[in-house]
């Protein structure tokens, strides 16, 4: 926190030295002030600079970010923070993938996300052992789900979900 309390910052207004400022428990205790000059000097600023501006001095500090502009970001582009998946409905995209990178098990996006029922034959019948008769009187009694409710079997096909679910 020494940058919200140096002078180099908004705080500078609270002065440098004094006691509502220069401890943790002063600045808790201040709170307030210090909110109202914070706010003052943010309500002049872009979010970048503003977040730029006090990370130059110390401070941990973070802007939150549109959608254009997280994909935009040079810092979480220059980590690799977005991964490309391919997904068989929905085609190729940049995906947000985890949030911290450990270095001896980096972690990503193992594969796109599974489409309804894309898993019902291995766990009905590879994991429970389920015969076909049993899988189709399930399916006909609407226990086993691989279209979306409301969804005509041809807008399924079609990929033409809206016209039947309101």
């Amino acid at each position: 926190m020494a940058g919200w309390a140096d002078g180099r910052t908004p705080a500078r207004k609270v002065k440098r030295k004094s006691s509502r400022s220069a401890s943790k428990n002063g600045r808790l205790q201040h709170h307030a002030e210090l909110d109202r000059h914070l706010a003052a000097w943010t309500a002049t600023q872009d979010a970048r600079t503003a977040m730029e501006h006090v990370q130059a001095h110390g401070v941990a500090a973070g802007m939150v970010f549109s959608e254009p502009e997280a994909y935009a970001d040079p810092h979480l582009n220059a980590r690799g923070f977005f991964e490309t998946v391919t997904h068989r409905e929905c085609g190729t995209h940049r995906y947000p993938g985890l949030l911290w990178k450990m270095s001896k098990t980096p972690g990503s996006i193992r594969s796109a996300a599974c489409c309804l029922g894309e898993h019902n034959d291995y766990v009905y019948r590879g994991l429970l052992g389920m015969s076909d008769a049993e899988m189709t009187r399930l399916r006909q009694e609407g226990y086993i789900g691989e279209s979306y409710i409301g969804v005509c079997e041809d807008e399924y096909e079609r990929g033409d979900f809206a016209s039947g679910v309101e």
